[in-house]
């Protein structure tokens, strides 16, 4: 996975981080993905901007890596953001009802406006249900 601070000729807002995740995420490199994302909200800053517009598959194992790097950055006082276009991933995410909590966007252009924007309040959330960084999952 890639870490590269500069993502499509923008960088990162200060005390954010891209990690790109790879074509597949399965139970195969799960672990890995997990450790990276913990890794960069460590190195990086408390803010995470997950780039999964090249995953071609995830499964459960991704899902659940993506929930406990949310958890993490939330215990930092931070957020995280996926962005992916791809209609599997954004369905996978839809069906397990994490859209808005893993604040789901279609580019990189906007979750990090999301994170240049009001604080209490995610910009990238659907009109009249706004997220606070720090709220708990629905449910």
């Amino acid at each position: 996975m890639e870490t590269d601070p500069a993502h499509d000729g923008r960088t990162p807002p200060p005390g954010a981080s891209v990690v790109r995740l790879p074509t597949e995420v399965d139970i195969g490199v799960g672990a890995q993905v997990r450790d990276d994302l913990f890794a960069a909200l460590t190195r990086r800053g408390v803010d995470l901007v997950v780039d999964a517009r090249g995953v071609a598959f995830m499964d459960s194992t991704g899902v659940n890596a993506l929930i406990r790097a949310r958890e993490r950055a939330e215990l930092m006082s931070g957020s995280i953001h996926v962005v992916s276009g791809a209609r599997h991933v954004r369905r996978l995410l839809e069906i397990t009802q994490l859209t808005e909590v893993l604040h789901l966007v279609g580019t990189l252009d906007e979750a990090f406006d999301c994170l240049c924007s009001n604080r209490s309040e995610h910009s990238c959330a659907p009109p009249g249900e706004a997220v606070p960084p720090s709220s708990p999952p629905p449910g």
